[in-house]
Formats: structure tokens, sequence, C-alpha cells
């Protein structure tokens, strides 16, 4: 070994006499190495390195990591690298972040087998030539490109993929590809493309004419976050194996229209996220999509913003379990049916409506809810729908309805008179805005394990009145702002309600203009804060009725011209 012109001992210890860039010749006995694995593996320090002619005479049949975490190296020339017996080149560039340049002029690839994240995470390189690549062997591409984020264009039309059985996060976070060329894969052995164009955000086309489906199985997140991805065609895609296609066009923001009428899916379980975010697209052909055994549909068509309408009707949800969000931020459908939906075994509807502002009817009228633990936020911002039956619904299992008809502005009456809330502990915002709505009869809600109805009504303005005086309320710790502007009412009585664990009833009575008597003749609590209770926006004469314990904490608070009773 020679460093700098002097000859140094492998076994000895050399001390540098000053700092800056110094020449290592290393003479290894080619014949004999069969292994290059990990040889730079995390060389903090090399910059450059390229390889004498001896290195043509080797029996490497390994290179796996070999400048894995060779963080500083700028550029490599492996002209003389003979790499004719390698079949792993596993991770062989894996984060090389400062890479700026390889030569692979001669490089061999006759044998490859294994080319698993080769380049991954070389965040620097603009372009790669594989022209001289032969992968008539090769089995493994998974993550070969992955977060290769400066490659602007990549030609892989040549490459040989009979025998490729794995290309998952083939093309992952490639952010600044442009330009693609792989119209001749051959992936008749594929049984997963997950993750394969994912975060290709400058996509704008993909040829995918060439691929064979027929054993797909995953395609998770396949094209997710290709964002400038106008158009797609995947009419030659045979689907009668697949089973998982949530996140498939997740954040595809530039898809107008998507015909997937060809995609007939028996074994299709899993659509969660499927077409979240696509907020440009108008129209969708899912005609043949079958979802019977699908058990997940949360997010399936979130954040379709241009959705003016959407034919579901093939669509069987019998063994679906989580609805949440599923049709949220809709906000230009104007009509959706979801009446054959069977819903026995769903138990999360959360968000399932959330922001479908356009939609003026839905019918849910048949739906089985027995098993729905939450319905929070399920129809908040439906500020279009005029009318809405929840008559028969079956509650029993519900323990979240908080923000359940929130901003429902358009509704005049909703029947829950009916609903099963034994189990339910949040009904925070359940109808708050819901500025139309004159009349709910709520007295046979039972709410002895709720703990929070904050906001609960707040700003329902045409609400007249309001019956809660038989509730249970053992376990309410808060109930701030719960009848805050209600504009409508003159009188509540809230003299049942058990405050034992009470913590805080701020502004319960702001803005309630019209109230002119409160009787809170069970509030016991000396702990709770009566300064906010109410506000000047209430009216000028009126009566409270107080439990005497309290009169000292709350006499400096009710408004000047009310008559204290207790």
């Amino acid at each position: 070994m020679t460093i700098d012109n002097k000859t140094v001992s492998p076994q000895s210890t050399y001390a540098f006499s000053e700092e800056g860039n110094h020449t290592v010749y290393v003479l290894f006995d080619m014949p004999k190495i069969s292994s290059a694995e990990k040889m730079f593996y995390q060389d903090k320090e090399m910059t450059f390195i390229s390889f004498s002619s001896k290195f043509r005479r080797t029996n490497i049949t390994k290179i796996d990591y070999i400048f894995a975490e060779c963080s500083s190296l700028v550029s490599i020339d492996l002209s003389n690298f003979n790499t004719y017996n390698v079949t792993n080149f596993n991770y062989m560039f894996h984060s090389c972040f400062s890479l700026t340049s390889i030569n692979l002029t001669n490089f061999e690839t006759l044998n490859a087998e294994n080319m698993e994240g080769m380049f991954y995470h070389c965040v620097k390189l603009t372009s790669i030539n594989l022209s001289s690549f032969q992968t008539n062997k090769l089995k493994n591409m998974k993550s070969m490109l992955e977060s290769c984020t400066s490659l602007t264009s990549i030609d892989l039309s040549h490459f040989n993929t009979k025998n490729v059985l794995n290309m998952e996060n083939l093309f992952y976070f490639c952010s600044s590809l442009n330009s693609i060329d792989i119209s001749n894969f051959n992936t008749e052995k594929i049984t997963s493309f997950s993750n394969m164009f994912n975060g290709c955000k400058n996509l704008t086309s993909i040829n995918l004419s060439s691929f064979n489906t027929k054993n797909i199985i995953n395609i998770y997140s396949m094209f997710s976050s290709c964002s400038s991805l106008t158009s797609i065609d995947l009419s030659n895609f045979i689907t009668m194996n697949l089973e998982n296609m949530s996140s498939m066009f997740n954040g595809c923001s530039s898809l107008s229209s998507l015909l997937l009428s060809n995609f007939k899916t028996p074994n299709l379980s899993n659509i969660q996220n499927a077409f979240n975010s696509c907020k440009n697209l108008k129209f969708i052909d899912i005609s043949n999509l079958e979802t019977s055994k699908v058990i997940c549909m949360s997010y399936t068509f979130s954040g379709c913003s241009s959705l003016t309408s959407l034919d579901i009707s093939n669509f069987d949800t019998g063994k679906v379990t989580s609805m949440s969000n599923m049709f949220a931020e809709c906000s230009s459908l104007v009509s959706l049916d979801v009446s054959h939906f069977n819903t026995r075994n769903a138990q999360i509807m959360n968000h399932m409506f959330y922001k479908c502002s356009s939609l003026t009817s839905l019918d849910v009228s048949n739906w089985n809810t027995q098993n729905i633990t939450t319905f929070s936020n399920i129809f908040n911002h439906c500020s279009s729908l005029k009318s809405l039956d929840v008559s028969k619904w079956n509650t029993v299992s519900a323990k979240f309805m908080n923000y359940m008809f929130c901003d429902c502005i358009s509704l005049t009456s909703i029947d829950v008179s009916n609903f099963n809330t034994t189990n339910v502990q949040y009904m925070s915002y359940m109808f708050r805005d819901c500025i139309s709505l004159k009349n709910i009869n709520l007295s046979n809600l039972n709410t002895q394990t709720v703990t929070t109805m904050s906001n609960m009504f707040n700003n329902c303005v045409s609400l007249k009145s309001i019956d809660i005086s038989n509730w249970n309320t053992i376990n309410i710790i808060y109930i701030d702002s719960m009848l805050s502007g209600c504009h409508s009412l003159n009188s509540i009585d809230l003299s049942n309600f058990n405050t034992q664990n009470l913590k805080n009833i701020k502004q319960i009575f702001y803005d309630c203009i019209n109230l002119n008597h409160i009787d809170i003749s069970s509030f016991t609590s000396i702990n709770l804060d009566y300064k906010y209770l109410f506000n000047d926006n209430i009216s000028y004469n009126g009566t409270i009725v107080i439990n005497k314990e309290i009169y000292d904490y709350i006499k400096d608070y009710v408004p000047e011209n009310w008559e204290i009773i207790y």
C-alpha cells in the first residue's frame, strides 16, 4: 500500500503530516478476492475512487453495500471493475449523498440477480447511464432508484425483466423525474407494484402498455403523489387476483378522469385512500369494481372535490368495518346514492360525509348502525342538506357523537328521539351552527356516560326550546359554550343537572339574546368559575334560579337587572 507515494505496511499505523487531500493506493491479490461486500462501507472521507486495470482480473461475486453511506463520495470510475461474476448488487451506492457522477461504461451485469436499493438515496445524481446493463437473469429491482430525488430522466427500455419478481418502490420518491421509458417492461411474474411510482411528482405521463398484470396482488400507492400526472391508461390491466389497491391514486391531483371499467376485482379486500385527494377528478368509471371482500373503505374518495356525481351502485359493503372519511370533502358532489349500503359490520363512520357541502339529499334511513362506535363529524358541514332521516338508526354501540350534525345549516329538523346513547361519551359540537334547526326532541337521550357537551348547541340561532331537564349528567365535565348563540331561546331548565364532576361552564349563555329565565338550582360547586356565564348580549330583564350555596360566587356576574332567586 502507498500513501502519498510512500510505501506503508497495511498492518501499521500511519500519521498524516498535514490536513487536506491524500492519495491512497491499495494493491490487492485480485484472483483471491471473491467478495467486496461493504468494502468501503460508511467511509465518510473518501471523495473519489477509481480502480486500476488489475481489477479486471477478479472472481468477485458479491458487491453488496460496497460504497454504501460513503457520504462524501462525489465521483466513481468503475470502468476497470470486473463485475462479470457478480450476482448481488444490493444497495451498492446506498446513501451516497454527494455522488454526482458514476462511470458504468464497461459494467457487466449478465449474471446479476439482485439490484435491490442499488442507487437508493443518491440524491444528487441527475442522470444514470444504464445502457450497458444486461438484465436477463435479474429477479429483484425493489427500491433500485428509490429517492434519487435529482434524477430527471431514465431510460430502461432495453431492460429485460422477464424474470423479475419484485419492482416495489422502484422509482419511489424520484421527485424530479419527468421522463421515463419502461415501454418494454415484461411484468408477467410481478405480484406487487407497491409504491412503484409513489412521489414522482413531476411525471406527466407513464406508458404502461407493455405491463402484464395477470399475477398482480398488490398495487398499494402505485401512483401515489404523482401530482402532475394528467392521464393514465390502464385499459390493459388484468386485476382478477388483485387484493390491495389502497392509496393507488392518492394525491394524483392533476388527473381529470379515470377509466377503470376493466377492473374486475373478485379478490379485492382494501381500497382505503384509493382516490384520496384527486382534487381535479371529474369523472371516474369503477362500474365493475367488485368489493364483496373489502374490509376498509376509509378515505376512498376523500378530497375528490371536483366530482359532481359518483356511481357506486355496484358496491357491496357487507364486510366493510371502516367507512371513515369515505366521501369527506367531496364538496362538488350534488347527488350520491348510498341507500343500498349494507352496514351491518361497519364500526367506524367518522367524517364519512364531512364537507359534502353540495349534497342536498342523502338516503341513509335503512342503514344498520348497531355496531357503529364512532359517528363524530359524519355529517359535519353538509351545509346543503335540507332533510336527513336517521330516526331508525340503532346507536347502542356509539361512543362518539361529537360534531355529528355540526354546520348542517340547512336542516330545519332532525329526529334523534330514538337514539340509544347509553354508551356515548362525547357530544361536543353535536349540533353547532345548525342555524335553521327550529326544534329537536332530546328528552329521551340517556346521557349518563357523557363527559363533554361543550358547544353542543352553539349558534343554533333558530332553536326556540330545548328540553334537557331530565338528563343524567353524573359524569359530565365540560358544558362550556353549550348554549352560546342560541338567539331564540327564552328559557332553559338545568335544575336536574348533576354537577359533581363539572369543571368548565364558561360562556354557556353567551349571546343568548332573548333568554330571560334560567334554572341552575342544582349547581352547588363553589369551585366553578361563574364569571363568564354571561356576556352583554342577553335580555335586559330576567330571572335566574340558583342554589343558595353559590350566591356569593355568582351574584357579581349576573346581569344587572336580573332577579336572583334561591
